[in-house]
């Protein structure tokens, strides 16, 4: 037969039969006082002894395999009543075939189920924490959005301030060219007055000179000339 992996458990069914019956015969034979006592429950973990061979009268190698212990099959004998089990630690041994199950019994599935429950819970409020955490960074991405909207419309501002200022810049340039223009202009007509007011100036220094020498000329010439009238009057004014 194939290894297969198989649990074992307690044939509750049989047992539980016995108890009734065990416990309709103490009813019958001691009828129960008018107040009844505590009621119990058998409870369905056991613990089954693991053998040396496929019978109970091998020796017992381990004593205590619980209720839900997961076990390899090596080999399974239905005529015996027992199979070749092999355990999680690797101990091998023979095991009665009527702890044998192909399902965990159900307080292990409850079991699971409540570990399963426990694990969705917390990945139920994992994912709450995330959506909780998840709002908080939206709110914050809003309020960052809207800072970023003020920042924006500032930047649109003063953009449109420093057109302005460029478009002034601009005029300004244009303006100061022009005035470059007419400073050069003004400065030629300057210079070329500074020249003709220098002929000018020369021409009248020369003028002056000759009109200097002129007069030098004439005085000379008078000089000469009125000593020389003087002398004739009275040449003749002596005749």
């Amino acid at each position: 037969m194939p290894k297969n992996t198989f649990f074992f458990k307690y044939r509750e069914l049989g047992r539980m039969r016995s108890i009734a019956t065990l416990f309709i015969a103490v009813i019958v034979i001691f009828p129960l006082p008018a107040q009844a006592a505590r009621i119990g429950y058998v409870g369905d973990e056991i613990y089954v002894p693991l053998r040396a061979g496929p019978a109970s009268s091998y020796r017992i190698v381990h004593s205590g395999l619980k209720t839900g212990t997961q076990l390899e099959i090596l080999a399974y004998e239905i005529e015996k009543g027992y199979s070749l089990v092999k355990t999680p630690s690797g101990l091998e041994g023979y095991i009665e075939n009527q702890y044998l199950v192909e399902e965990p019994v159900a307080r292990l599935q409850l079991t699971e189920l409540q570990n399963d429950v426990s694990s969705l819970t917390a990945e139920k409020n994992r994912l709450e924490q995330l959506i909780t955490d998840f709002k908080a960074e939206n709110q914050g991405v809003i309020t960052l959005n809207d800072q970023l909207k003020e920042e924006k419309q500032a930047i649109q501002v003063r953009l449109q301030s420093l057109e302005n200022m460029t478009k002034n810049t601009q005029q300004i340039v244009a303006r100061n060219k022009t005035l470059s223009d007419t400073h050069v202009k003004l400065t030629e007509q300057i210079s070329a007055l500074q020249k003709e007011n220098n002929k000018l100036s020369q021409m009248a220094y020369l003028k002056w000179f000759l009109y200097g020498a002129g007069t030098m000329i004439l005085g000379i010439t008078l000089g000469l000339i009125l000593p020389r009238v003087r002398l004739r009057q009275k040449q003749s004014e002596w005749l």
